[in-house]
Order: structure tokens, then C-alpha cells, then sequence
């Protein structure tokens, strides 16, 4: 090995492919291309979805205003149909805050938590918009409902100030003369509708709870968007959408525990109650509706259901479930149930992640940039591995030095691989040099770089976030400069590395640099960003470190 350079770009064309082979399975998959109106559906395991649709007359939502969102519930079933984040702007070219839950003729995704027989009653209460005051800390909002047996229900969502989750507390009481048995469940739902393009049915993997979301760049890399669940054993699962279409979930688990569903940058989430075991189950169904066959549904089911009780005649019943609908944040999932913090989900390196989120929130705090905090938290990594890669510049630079007599002995063995080889080694043996130290202090920093990637792509803080002329440090630098600085500078890293002898090898590095400049140039500008300033940190380093070997002479 004559160069450090070798193993890393074998990693960035390993790192290419990855991409490549993404962004191949995204251009492959079906995408929806249209619906038609149709009747909304509801949660029931046994059939299809089917939700009556508001009746003419009736006063179908309860709209509740606090001070981090709109909520509106509808009243038959007393489900979650819509929720507003008023923090955060649906996108930059729409300041309506974004909506976590929906509920259309041709999709929908709802929350719905409750009693055994109250998921088709019409709840009543007492008004129809409620809103958190100035100077409330609390807000109660109460509905009821009675079926035809003497059974009745209520729902009480509790609101907090500065609070993304909703406490629910939900009660049966039998006024009847035999005896009530049922469960408590919490529940997500949803549905999409598309229009067949050629009768070709849209993959499970496709199916996005966030219609709106943008539509992902040819090269990058999203972060787990679908259900997730806990276990005992393992505090965060992931159980994908095409997972639930393979198979249904049917799993009994100790409290506390939670089910989710993950946006990307946004997580919704039930918190059963204290008491008992859960039972986790899904049910997913797909299928031509409607009159005409070219009307496709998808739908799911995905819940949490206690033990069976029993309630006798002239008792009643209570539980408590949590609903967090909002923005994915440690400081507001950890508090709430263990290991729903995990759904912020950094990889396999997330203990490094983790770290170094924690560095860039803390310089995130004094310079209110986030773009600057990038900079500077890149600068701090540089800055722990300096002597590692003063190691790795310090070989580089002596095999610089080296090359002149290096290409002397491939001249003389050109015809004998052996020969030169020997040759090769006895020359570094001479003058005391190892390759491998400019490979291994390069390999070691790796997993800090690509937890840092996880970083910049994960969390929520940058999306939005604009810094010079970037808009949004979450999405691709819209004129295209970040990515041709780091081409620029990658060329001029190329100039401080050992020249090579085969100009094939050459131009082959440099076609690799635009390839890699033009994958960037779809890349969330945050991480542009960081590699520019990366490169651009070492640029400098390993300049330094070749004057001081004379490396240059």
C-alpha cells in the first residue's frame, strides 16, 4: 500500500454504492399517482376499515387549542383525527403549521383510545371549542356516549401547557343488569387510496403516513418511517409496514410499554397505562374498491389492548392512556415511557451520536446558528483526532518524499512484481515508514464521522434551519454552492497526496470527486456543510504537517 488514500476511497466507493443502491430501490417502487372519493373508514380488526362518514346536520369535530397545537376530534368514536404543531411550519414554501394526523375520503391516519364497544358510539360534550387560556395550566375536555345495552362511556383528554402529550382517561360504567366484559385499548389507524397505474398495486414499503412529506432527493438517505413498538427485551422495534403486510403482529408484553408510528422528525405514540399486561397486534388488508378495479386501498391496524375485565351492573371502570403527537425530541419522549427516547434513531453508532448531538446543542447555545454550530462542532472532532491524523499526514508526506525513488524502482522491476515489490518494502524498512499509519488513524475516525452523519440527518433542530444563503439546512443547498466548494476542495486535497504513476488512476480519482459532488449536490446542505468544513480542516492540517517534512521539496 503506497497511499492512505486507498482505503478511504475505498470506502467513499462503498459509501457510493450504498447510495446508489437506495436511490435504484426508490426509482423502482410504484408511486401513487391518484384517488378517488370514497367512504372514510375506522379501526375493526375483523373487516375492513369503515368509518361513517360526518352526517349531514350533525356537528361531527370538538376543535381544542393549547399553546403547542390545534387538535380536533371527531365525535363518533372520540378519535384523534387531526393534530396542528403550531412550532413548525409544514414546509418552507407553506408557513400552515404541519399536521400529524389526518383524515380524508382518500387517506388517514387517527388515533383512537377507549372501551371495547365505544369505537361507533357518537360521543356528546359540553361544546364544541375549547382553548387554553392565558395563565391556565390545564385544560379538560369530557365526552360521553350510551349504547343501546345501558352501557355508558367517557373520554377526558387532558391538555397541558408546554406539553405535546394528551392524557386520556377513559371510563365504562354499566347501568345495565348483566355483567360488562371488555378491554382497554389504544389505537392507530390509517388508510390510502390510489388510482392503479396499469394495474401495477403500490408496495407496503411505499405507504407513508405523511402524505405530504417531500419527495426524497436521488441519493439520500432517509432515516425509519413506520410503526415501532417496545419489548421487555428490546426497548425499541422497528415492525416496518411491509413487515405488517407479511405477517400480523400478535405479542403479549409487560408494562410499561408503547406503540408508535414514526415521521420522519415527528412521532406519534400511545402510553398504555400502569397495570397488567398488553397485548400488541396489527392487521394490515389491501384490495381493489369501489366500483371500479382500478380504486386500490391500503390499510392498517396497529394497537394495544389490555387484559379482559369484567364490570358488574352498577360499577364502573377507569384507565389511562397517553398520546404524544409531536415533534421527535429526547428532553419530551424520555420522561414519558422507556426506550421511546430510541425512536430518534442514530444507528448502530448511536452512543457516539448521541454524544455529539449533545456537543452541537451545547455550541448551538451560544452562537444560536446552526449552521455555525456544525462548523464548530466539526472543528471540535478535528480537534480530538489531531494527532491521529498528524500521524496519517505525517506518512503521507514521507512517502511524497519517497516518490521519486519509488517510481525508480518501479521503472527498474516493471517486469517483475516480485522483485519490486521486496524492493518496495525494503526502501519504507530503510527509512523507518509504514504504510498502514496513514490508513489506521483514518479508519479510526470513521464512526465518529458517520455518527455525526446520523446526526445532521435525524434531528429535528435543522429542519427549517437556514444559515447564509442556505434556507433549509435539512434539505439540498438550492444553488448548488456548498457542493462545488466541496468539489474544489477535494481537488485540492488530491494535490498534497502522492502523485500517481498511472494517470488512469488519476483521472479515475477525479472522476470519482464530481461523482461524489454530484451525489452531494442532493445531499441535506447541513451535511454538505460538514464535509466541506472537514475537508477543509484537513486541507489545512495536512499542509502543515507536509511543510514541516519538507514534503514539498
Amino acid at each position: 500500500m503506497t497511499s492512505s488514500r486507498k482505503p478511504l476511497l475505498l470506502l467513499l466507493l462503498s459509501f457510493l454504492m450504498v447510495m446508489l443502491w437506495q436511490a435504484w430501490v426508490l426509482d423502482h417502487m410504484q408511486k401513487p399517482e391518484g384517488s378517488k372519493t370514497i367512504t372514510p373508514p375506522t379501526a375493526s380488526i375483523a373487516k375492513p376499515i369503515n368509518i361513517a362518514s360526518p352526517s349531514p346536520g350533525i356537528d361531527q369535530n370538538i376543535t381544542v387549542v393549547t399553546d403547542l397545537f390545534k387538535v380536533q376530534i371527531n365525535k363518533r368514536g372520540g378519535f384523534v383525527e387531526r393534530v396542528w404543531l403550531k412550532e413548525y411550519p409544514s414546509s418552507l414554501q407553506n408557513a400552515a403549521p404541519f399536521t400529524l394526523f389526518s383524515f380524508t375520503d382518500q387517506h388517514a391516519f387517527l388515533a383512537q383510545s377507549g372501551f371495547s364497544g365505544d369505537k361507533d358510539l357518537y360521543f356528546n360534550s359540553a361544546h364544541s371549542h375549547y382553548e387554553l387560556t392565558d395563565g391556565q395550566e390545564t385544560l379538560r375536555v369530557t365526552l360521553e356516549a350510551k349504547d343501546q345495552h345501558g352501557i355508558s362511556y367517557s373520554k377526558t383528554f387532558i391538555f397541558n401547557r408546554d406539553q405535546y402529550h394528551i392524557v386520556q382517561s377513559s371510563s365504562v360504567h354499566n347501568h345495565s343488569t348483566k355483567n360488562w366484559s371488555g378491554s382497554h385499548y389504544s389505537t392507530f389507524s390509517g388508510y390510502h387510496d390510489t388510482i392503479l397505474n396499469n394495474g401495477k398495486i403500490p408496495n407496503a414499503k411505499e405507504f407513508n403516513v405523511d402524505i405530504d412529506a417531500p419527495e426524497p432527493a436521488y441519493f439520500t438517505y432517509n432515516t425509519y418511517t413506520g410503526p415501532a413498538y417496545y419489548t421487555p427485551e428490546t426497548p425499541y422495534v422497528k415492525f416496518s409496514f411491509a413487515d405488517m403486510a407479511t405477517k400480523n403482529l400478535n405479542k403479549t408484553v409487560t408494562t410499561p410499554n408503547w406503540i408508535a408510528v414514526q415521521q420522519r422528525y415527528f412521532i406519534a405514540a400511545w402510553i398504555p397505562g400502569e397495570g397488567g399486561d398488553q397485548t400488541l397486534s396489527s392487521s394490515w388488508q389491501s384490495g381493489s374498491i369501489g366500483k371500479a378495479n382500478n380504486d386500490f386501498r391500503q390499510s392498517f391496524i396497529f394497537s394495544s389492548h389490555g387484559e379482559t375485565m369484567a364490570v358488574k351492573p352498577g360499577e364502573s371502570l377507569t384507565k389511562q392512556s397517553t398520546l404524544y403527537a409531536g415533534p421527535e425530541l429526547t428532553a419530551r419522549l424520555a420522561p414519558l415511557a422507556h426506550g421511546l427516547d430510541l425512536t430518534i434513531d442514530y444507528g448502530w453508532l448511536w452512543f457516539i451520536s448521541d454524544l455529539l448531538f449533545h456537543v452541537l446543542n451545547f455550541v448551538h447555545k451560544y452562537l444560536g446558528s446552526w449552521g455555525w454550530a456544525i462548523i464548530v462542532t466539526t472543528l471540535l472532532v478535528k480537534l480530538v483526532f489531531y494527532k491521529m491524523s498528524e500521524a496519517s499526514y505525517r506518512a503521507m508526506a514521507l512517502q511524497r518524499k519517497l516518490k521519486p525513488r519509488l517510481d525508480a524502482i518501479q521503472e527498474r522491476f516493471a517486469d517483475d512484481p516480485d522483485k519490486k515489490n521486496q524492493a518496495t518494502m525494503e526502501l519504507y524498512q530503510k527509512e523507518n515508514i509504514n504504510p498502514l499509519n496513514g490508513c489506521l488513524p483514518t479508519l479510526l475516525q470513521i464512526p465518529f464521522f458517520l455518527a455525526l452523519y446520523y446526526v445532521l440527518i435525524e434531528s429535528i433542530q435543522l429542519r427549517l434551519a437556514s444559515f447564509l444563503w442556505i434556507p433549509d439546512l435539512s434539505s439540498k443547498d438550492p444553488y448548488y454552492i456548498l457542493p462545488v466548494m466541496l468539489i474544489m476542495s477535494m481537488l485540492l486535497m488530491q494535490r498534497l497526496s502522492p502523485k500517481q504513476s498511472d494517470p488512469v488512476q488519476e483521472r479515475t480519482m477525479q472522476g470519482v470527486q464530481l461523482m461524489m459532488g454530484a451525489m452531494f449536490s442532493q445531499f441535506p446542505a447541513g451535511l454538505v456543510l460538514y464535509w466541506l468544513t472537514n475537508n477543509l480542516l484537513s486541507f489545512i492540517q495536512q499542509y502543515y504537517v507536509m511543510h514541516k517534512y519538507n514534503a514539498f521539496e
